[in-house]
């Protein structure tokens, strides 16, 4: 991992009663790492292990998208449109695109009403 993803230092944000393992914060040099949470053991009853997915609570303070923060704007409006604008190429990361800018606009703002409270 380190070779890979120098940066990479997590810290446990959350105890868990055995037999579950904590619950981490993955760290690293980007603030904006989609995935920060990992879930070492999900399951209590054993199954399949595997990686927490990316929370989508408080977008709007991001102003790169994507796990390598490709897609940047000015503020989360602007990253988000130019994520999904089908300008971005059919190519690219990620080729998830809302044609119509009306409805994308739509989009962007209930992906910014998801808040913690």
């Amino acid at each position: 991992m380190k070779t890979m993803y120098p940066g990479y230092a997590p810290q446990v944000i959350l105890e868990r009663a055995a037999p579950l393992d904590p619950i981490q914060d993955s760290g690293g040099p980007s603030p904006f790492f989609d995935d920060r949470m990992i879930v070492l053991d999900a399951s209590r009853r054993g199954d399949v292990r595997g990686v927490a997915l990316p929370l989508l609570l408080d977008l709007s303070r991001r102003t790169a998208l994507l796990h390598d923060d490709e897609v940047k704007g000015t503020d989360f409006k602007d990253a988000a449109n130019k994520l999904l604008d089908p300008a971005r190429g059919a190519n690219s990361a990620h080729p998830f695109f809302v044609p119509d800018a009306a409805m994308r606009a739509d989009v962007i703002e209930f992906l910014r009403s998801l808040q913690t409270k």
